[in-house]
This record gives C-alpha cells, sequence and structure tokens, in this order.
C-alpha cells in the first residue's frame, strides 16, 4: 500500500468498518487504493445501486468489473427466497486446548437453521478434549452434535475422512469444513456460502477471506489462482500476508480457497472428487490438492470475499518457521507435482483461463 495521508486516514477508516464515512470523504478522490476502498464500502453497505452508479466513473480494471459483477448479483438476488438444506459441519482438534473453546463459540453464533456438527478430538495429548465440552455448551439446544476421541493423531485428511465416512450424511446437502483455531466468525457465514451453492450450480466448493486475528487488517488467504504449475514448482496468487483494503471484496471462480472454513456440496464430494488423499497429512497442500482434483472433475470453487473470518493458522505459521513442518511442506508439493500429468494440468488451466474471461464479461 502506497504511503500518504489520505490513503492512511482511508485505511484507517476501513480497519474500523466506518465504510458511511469512506463514501462521504474519499469518493472523489482519483486513487486507485481509495477508490478500491471506496467500492468496497459500497459493497459492505448492501448499497449495490450505490455502487453501480459510481463505478461508471472508474476505469475497468478486472478488480473493478468483479466489484460490479458482484453488486449486480447481489442487487438481483437480494429479495430472492433461498432454501435451508441440512449443511453437517465437521471439526477435527488437536493440542489447541487455547483456541478450541473459542471456535466453538463463534460457530454457535451460526445464524443459519439447519446444521448439525460432528467433531473428533484427533489424539491431543494436552486438555483440548475437556475445552471442547466447554466449548459444545454454546450451541443451540436444536443443533445435534456428534464428537469422539480419537487414541492418537491420524494427520488432518484421514481424521476428516473418518469423520465423512463413519457418520450417516444422507440427509446433508452440503459439508463444511471449520478449523479448530478460528477466532471471530460472522453469523451469516452459512447462509450466505449456501446462497452462492445455489445460484452456483457447477459450483463444489465456497469460501471466503481469511484474515490475521486483530488490527490492522491483514489478509492470509486471498484470490488464490496457480500462477506455475511445472515439474520444479506450484505457485499461486496471494501466497504471502497483505494488508486488506478491500481489494478482495468482490465475488469470484478461483482455483483454491483457504481451508479453514469452506462450504462442499456433498454429492460431487462423496461420488466424483472423492475425499482427501491421506498422503498429504497432516495438513500441508491438502486443500490444494482437493481444490485441483475438483476443477479437474468440471466444478467450480467460488470465492466470497464479503464473507471475513479471523483465524489463528497455527499450522501456516509453523510450516514456514519449523524445519520439520518446512521438509514436510515440501514434501507434499512434490506429491502433487509427481501425483498428476503436468499437461493435463496445464491444459485444464488455459481452459479454464478462456472460460473465466468470458464468465467475467458476462
Amino acid at each position: 500500500m502506497k504511503q500518504n495521508k489520505y490513503i492512511q486516514e482511508c485505511f484507517e477508516l476501513f480497519n474500523f468498518s466506518k465504510f458511511e464515512n469512506i463514501i462521504k470523504n474519499f469518493k472523489d478522490m482519483s486513487d486507485p487504493e481509495i477508490q478500491t476502498m471506496v467500492c468496497a464500502s459500497f459493497l459492505q453497505l448492501g448499497e449495490y445501486k450505490g455502487l453501480l452508479r459510481h463505478i461508471t466513473n472508474l476505469p475497468q480494471e478486472r478488480e473493478h468489473q468483479l466489484q460490479e459483477k458482484t453488486a449486480r448479483y447481489l442487487e438481483q438476488t437480494k429479495n430472492k427466497k433461498y432454501d435451508t438444506p441440512l449443511v453437517d459441519i465437521i471439526l477435527l482438534t488437536c493440542n489447541r486446548e487455547g483456541y478450541v473453546r473459542k471456535a466453538l463459540q463463534e460457530l454457535a453464533k451460526t445464524d443459519y437453521p439447519n446444521y448439525r456438527l460432528f467433531i473428533a478430538d484427533n489424539g491431543s495429548t494436552d486438555s483440548t478434549w475437556e475445552e471442547v465440552q466447554k466449548g459444545l455448551r454454546f450451541f443451540p439446544k436444536n443443533v445435534q452434535i456428534f464428537s469422539e476421541q480419537f487414541p492418537t493423531n491420524i494427520g488432518r485428511p484421514a481424521g476428516h475422512n473418518w469423520l465423512l465416512a463413519k457418520f450417516d450424511h444422507s440427509d446433508a446437502e452440503h459439508i463444511a469444513l471449520a478449523d479448530d483455531d478460528l477466532v471471530k466468525i460472522p453469523p451469516t457465514w452459512l447462509k450466505d456460502m449456501v446462497k452462492l451453492m445455489e445460484d452456483y450450480p457447477k459450483a463444489a466448493a465456497v469460501g471466503g477471506k481469511a484474515l490475521n486475528p486483530g488490527l490492522p487488517k491483514v489478509v492470509h488467504g486471498g484470490i488464490r489462482n496457480f500462477t506455475q504449475f511445472s515439474s520444479e514448482n506450484i505457485e499461486l496468487t496471494n501466497s504471502n500476508d497483505t494488508y486488506d483494503y478491500g481489494q478482495f471484496d468482490f465475488i469470484d471462480k478461483v482455483d483454491h480457497v483457504i481451508g479453514c472454513l469452506q462450504l462442499y456440496r456433498k454429492k460431487p464430494l462423496f461420488d466424483d472428487i472423492g475425499l482427501f488423499d491421506i498422503r498429504f497429512s497432516p495438513v500441508q497442500f491438502v486443500d490444494i490438492e482437493h481444490h485441483l482434483r475438483t476443477k479437474l472433475h468440471g466444478y467450480d470453487i467460488i470465492f466470497n470475499g464479503l464473507i471475513s473470518f479471523e483465524h489463528y493458522r497455527e499450522f501456516g505459521k509453523k510450516s514456514k518457521n519449523d524445519r520439520q513442518y518446512i521438509g514436510n511442506a515440501i514434501g507434499n508439493k512434490i506429491k502433487i507435482l509427481y501425483k498428476y500429468d503436468l499437461q493435463e494440468i496445464n491444459a485444464l488451466l488455459s481452459q479454464k483461463q478462456a472460460e473465466y474471461k468470458s464468465w467475467l464479461h458476462s
């Protein structure tokens, strides 16, 4: 982010969600970053018609095209009646005695009327299980809860697969995955994700914008698209932390959404795409590989940056600083490169880019 007085003032207002003040005081300024915050403020306030009027005077960059497309979609669907099919929320936890109760407390605020919770302690050696029991008390009495302890840590992909395979999910239409170190979740997250599933019938997965806890707002999961898939490396956009100034506040079709809070359509997950590959244990790259498989099966992945949540992401930090986790991440990246045919993947990515351009301008 550039440094000048007006950008800093606008950014401070954006951090504290003073969206009305941003529109009032900054909408006539020409700086691109300020205009990004102005457009994001219109969207955050639900003033879709106001954004559509305002954005006609801005350069038609990809970011503004997506904001305009999002505003048109939300304006068209704001009075639409949506179904509330059953959603099964899956949560796996391990050695999170300091976080899991807060994560459950946040999930319990979910305003969606039709969900169940399935939770497993993945071989914790601390007081995580006791904290889970305390956290479950926050949920409304009508929410069915299924919980169990594993005698040992079997890794994230196998743990998720266990919860998906052992229990009967036949009545559910969607499966939601939630991490055990979520810090803040909007109550509307599930309702908004289910709406996108209904409006995007080819979508198999929906996710949102992941933020670091606290202020200033820092994004660690924005628009994630492959930029390189070669015999030597995999690269995706927005792999590093960046200040959040509304540059991801729109709906987009992407290659990957951050796995700490996401929604899957159950039928493709079970019947076509398949469950999670246990070779990518304990966690690194498991979601990237699964989303790549999702694209290979012809499904879309939808990102909604207006659904934002805070996530501690201890594993992500360890994978950058701990030698053992770094080694595991490198190993899992190599496994992906050897699992898939490079020509097939790059042909798919080229095809999807062409389809994306058509969708963006539709």
